[in-house]
């Protein structure tokens, strides 16, 4: 964020500090920080799960468990993440005096049930 400040002065050209303040605005808000803490956990779980997958000699009873497993990640994780991601963006703007427009943060939660018909 320091170097997108940086290129916001006055000094630097019209279309760089235009460029650089408007992924500044994009970058400081609740949106995308819940999106950064939502990606995060899944990314992690896929990665432990890609990892896995490419160890030699792996029977396919094995493979099948590690899918499971990471499907079960998404199913038991698919309620909380979303809220938890939230909640982890909101702590951030207030650590970072990152201003929240009201009305602009849902925490409306589509129930695992919806999701999977």
């Amino acid at each position: 964020m320091i170097a997108l400040e940086e290129l916001c002065d006055q000094n630097k050209n019209a279309g760089s500090r235009g460029q650089a303040h408007d992924v500044l605005d994009a970058i400081q808000c609740v949106s995308f920080l819940s999106s950064l803490h939502f990606w995060k956990e899944v990314l992690r779980e896929s990665r432990d799960a890609q990892k896995y997958l490419q160890q030699k000699g792996l029977s396919l009873e094995n493979c099948a468990q590690e899918m499971k497993a990471f499907a079960a990640f998404l199913s038991d994780e698919c309620d909380a993440l979303p809220t938890q991601s939230v909640d982890n963006a909101l702590t951030i703007c207030e650590k970072l005096e990152i201003p929240i427009e009201e009305g602009r943060v849902s925490r409306k939660i589509i129930p695992s049930k919806q999701l999977k018909t």
